[in-house]
């Protein structure tokens, strides 16, 4: 991407125009940095995205699954002081608990509306385990959680929906 042009907004921000713009990088992909850091060029091969869990991860607490995936949050709050109205890239609804509160608005994916919906309650979430919180919808007036639009989980969607939000002032 890089290599096109854009700006990767990895644990970085952009200013423009009054806009702060950031991008929480997944403690997911840290973790496997991290891992992959301690390989030779030749170990590391094809190995650019982490591998899942499976069945194993969905067992587990959010608690257990959270602290696994710890992001570098080290620079929120430089982020957080500059000046201008601050937008947030948290592929994570559960890292708002790291992100200062300073910044306006956080926009949120990753747990898949819950991947099984019943009574408007999100059954199961990637990071958040069992009977998630954030699923989709405005949390604390200044995040967004969307749905999203794929099935990437093991188990499809059932009485969820894909979902494109559009937000607007």
């Amino acid at each position: 991407m890089r290599a096109t042009g854009a700006v990767v907004l990895d644990n970085a921000w952009v200013e423009h125009v009054g806009l702060v713009i950031g991008g929480l990088t997944s403690g997911h992909v840290m973790r496997h940095r991290r891992a992959l850091s301690n390989l030779s060029e030749d170990e590391r091969g094809e190995h650019r995205y982490p591998k899942r869990g499976g069945v194993k991860d969905i067992m587990k607490t959010a608690a257990e699954l959270l602290m696994e995936r710890v992001p570098d949050d080290d620079w929120l709050m430089s982020f957080a002081s500059v000046p201008g109205y601050h937008i947030l890239l948290s592929h994570h609804p559960e890292y708002r608990r790291l992100v200062p509160k300073e910044v306006e608005l956080i926009l949120s994916g990753h747990a898949h509306g819950g991947q099984w919906r019943f009574f408007g309650h999100g059954v199961y979430a990637p990071g958040q385990g069992v009977w998630p919180k954030l699923t989709k919808g405005i949390f604390d007036g200044r995040q967004v959680v969307s749905a999203g639009l794929s099935n990437t989980a093991p188990a499809p969607r059932f009485f969820n929906p894909t979902q494109v939000v559009y937000v607007r002032s």
